[in-house]
């Protein structure tokens, strides 16, 4: 854990939004966006664990979702129609592994554990709700994380579309079809 100091954190915050803006592709910056402005998101999921029989129990045991956790042989050979199979396909065919990067940037360690399972379930919604991992289908999924988590990183990243090149935004049929937009 790396601790900052007010305006280091605003710089951080800043510095890593203009790049992520620039540059969806670039989970560093949008890690660094999320832990650098959602302690107040971060503490707010943290408490509706804490009223809740399995966020409690997920807090004490803190499990993981790492490529130490997930026997990814095992899942291939789960039947078709079930969620493990279907995860275990979308990461294979987006080469992808289970591994999130450190929490670097909470200062807190049951928010840091929050965020890291935040990160750690975010390719189980895309699993969940058939979004794939361009550009368009991550702002999609944004917009999904932003209800549900309050994360300011997901407002701005699902605010951003307007911002994208006009070639980019014919991708986001996925607003159409969740969102009704």
């Amino acid at each position: 854990m790396i601790r900052l100091n007010v305006t280091q954190r605003a710089l951080l915050a800043a510095g890593s939004a203009v790049g992520a803006l620039a540059n969806p592709l670039r989970g560093d910056l949008v890690a660094t966006l999320g832990e650098t402005t959602g302690t107040a998101a971060l503490t707010h999921m943290h408490d509706k664990m804490m009223m809740n029989k399995t966020g409690l129990e997920i807090l004490k045991e803190k499990p993981r979702v790492t490529k130490h956790t997930v026997d990814t042989e095992y899942l291939s050979n789960l039947p078709s129609n079930t969620f493990g199979h279907h995860y275990y396909q979308f990461m294979t065919s987006n080469g992808l592994s289970a591994q999130r990067a450190q929490t670097k940037f909470v200062e807190d360690e049951e928010l840091a554990y929050v965020m890291t399972r935040y990160r750690e379930n975010h390719d189980f919604l895309h699993t969940l709700t058939g979004l794939g991992v361009t550009v368009p289908e991550e702002i999609c999924l944004k917009w999904y994380e932003m209800v549900q988590t309050e994360l300011p990183m997901c407002a701005l990243s699902a605010s951003s579309v307007q911002y994208l090149l006009p070639s980019l935004r014919k991708g986001f049929s996925c607003l159409i079809k969740y969102l009704g937009v």
